[in-house]
């Protein structure tokens, strides 16, 4: 009878033993999570505020961690592609993607990094990947970029092809239109071209970018009128202070020609 007592007690110690282990590891598995999780909140707000060093930082040390997040590997290739240390940022997105193959952001830095360094093939490759997981990515998304790509590489038929696909399969994403305007003005169809970052803004007031390009195009074909609430719509909405300054100086261009043209009037 005690050695039975004390076999079951045996058994309680070691079960006891096995439960109080196993919540010090959960708790201390939750508090490097925590952690981690807090390492990337401060390196995506230094990320934001363009403290890329500060960034880095945090997002290496979080990766000492826990080195099985993907998020964390594609900000840290935003902060190396912002430091200009391409290398490195193309190594920790492919982490990303290693990690996560339907990672969708970090396809996309991975994509504009090879536009940036004007790598067609890499850009075009990257861009078609996300061609391959329709149900999870729209697939205009994936055309749009290579409509913009295309046009990059000058090669304008090709970008006119891609982005009709990325309209016909969503006629109201205004980037896609943009894109489309800029195209067909390489092409030298201005009309069309003005119809279709018209229809970009409409989609989008707030499209800064559009409205530029809108009021060029009325520039270049001597509508001063219809070109200057452009730029001035420009000034007032856009982030961009060099967009800004260079509406400022569209409006300072059509003033005068204007004011001249009402002097010659009253001659």
């Amino acid at each position: 009878m005690l050695s039975s007592i004390l076999h079951h007690l045996r058994l309680f110690s070691f079960l006891a033993l096995l439960f109080f282990v196993g919540c010090a590891t959960t708790e201390s598995e939750l508090e490097r999570t925590l952690e981690v999780e807090k390492k990337f909140f401060k390196g995506s707000t230094f990320l934001n505020q363009q403290e890329y060093a500060k960034a880095r930082n945090e997002f290496l040390e979080a990766i000492d961690m826990d080195s099985s997040i993907p998020k964390i590997h594609n900000a840290l290739g935003r902060a190396y592609f912002a430091e200009k240390k391409i290398e490195l940022a193309v190594q920790e997105y492919r982490t990303a993607l290693k990690l996560n193959k339907l990672f969708f952001e970090a396809y996309v830095n991975l994509g504009v990094l090879y536009i940036a360094k004007r790598n067609w093939s890499e850009a075009i490759n990257t861009f078609e990947k996300l061609l391959e997981f329709p149900a999870q990515y729209p697939d205009y998304f994936a055309y749009n970029y290579l409509g913009w790509i295309y046009s990059e590489k000058e090669d304008y038929e090709m970008a006119f092809q891609t982005l009709r696909k990325a309209i016909t399969s969503n006629p109201t994403y205004a980037p896609a239109r943009y894109n489309m305007g800029l195209t067909l003005f390489s092409l030298g169809y201005e009309n069309k071209a003005i119809q279709e970052f018209q229809k970009a803004t409409a989609l989008n007031p707030h499209f800064s970018q559009a409205r530029h390009q809108l009021g060029l195009v009325y520039m270049k074909k001597k509508m001063f009128e219809e070109a200057l609430p452009e730029f001035r719509s420009v000034i007032k909405i856009s982030k961009d202070e060099k967009l800004k300054e260079a509406a400022r100086e569209f409006v300072k261009i059509i003033e005068d020609i204007q004011k001249e043209s009402a002097e010659k009037g009253k001659q």
